[in-house]
């Protein structure tokens, strides 16, 4: 799941934005700056039309969502490229902001899972600034460790097998029809509150694994659909 947070106080565009200054703002967050590292044309994307919306009054919604698509899609790059360990950090926060949301707006954690195209959710206000920063961090680690590498080949039967694992874990603890919640977490009526508390425990299994092992199943995990 990707997930970034917009780091900009928005009271700063009823003044003139000034690219320098935010430059040096990008580059105190971890992601931005590994992102000016690694990926300097995305980051100049980025810097520029932060400064355009800041300077024209731009809804904040459309801009956040703008920046959280880059960022989410440069994370997708990266994570078949980047450490075991980074791919760890990175989802096991991810799983705390789901859990944290997820107690406050189930709607929203929901959302954050399973985003509809054009949307964004905005759950900053359900999550503590510990975890905020965590997520910032975590993602700047998958960028690094993951650019100039090759695509990590792994097991996909290992993977498998592993992942079956945790679903039957899941099962004899949640019931049968935990499986078939995560399966079709759209259905009619559903849980939504349910839906994120089981996908978090199974993630939660998934990272219980040895580091290694947690990575090959998480990488087959969020590998895009074909």
């Amino acid at each position: 799941m990707i997930v970034l947070f917009f780091a900009f106080n928005w009271a700063g565009q009823r003044y003139i934005a000034k690219p320098l200054i935010v430059d040096a703002q990008l580059r105190d967050v971890p992601a931005f700056a590994a992102i000016k590292e690694h990926e300097p044309a995305t980051y100049q994307t980025m810097k520029s039309e932060l400064v355009t919306a800041m300077q024209d009054g731009a809804d904040k919604d459309a801009i956040v969502l703008r920046i959280h698509n880059l960022t989410a899609a440069l994370a997708q790059k990266y994570i078949p490229r980047c450490s075991d360990q980074a791919l760890v950090r990175y989802m096991r926060v991810t799983m705390d902001e789901v859990d944290q949301v997820s107690k406050k707006n189930p709607d929203a954690a929901f959302a954050m899972l399973f985003p509809e195209p054009g949307k964004f959710a905005d759950i900053h206000s359900s999550l503590d600034e510990t975890t905020q920063k965590e997520d910032l961090a975590a993602l700047a680690a998958v960028i690094s460790t993951g650019a100039g590498q090759p695509v990590r080949t792994s097991s996909d039967s290992r993977a498998n097998d592993l992942l079956r694992q945790a679903f039957q874990e899941l099962a004899s603890e949640e019931g049968a029809d935990a499986v078939k919640v995560i399966a079709n977490p759209r259905a009619p009526g559903v849980d939504k509150r349910q839906v994120c508390t089981l996908i978090s425990h199974l993630y939660g299994k998934v990272l219980a694994l040895p580091e290694g092992d947690a990575a090959l199943v998480l990488r087959t995990m969020l590998a895009p659909s074909t």
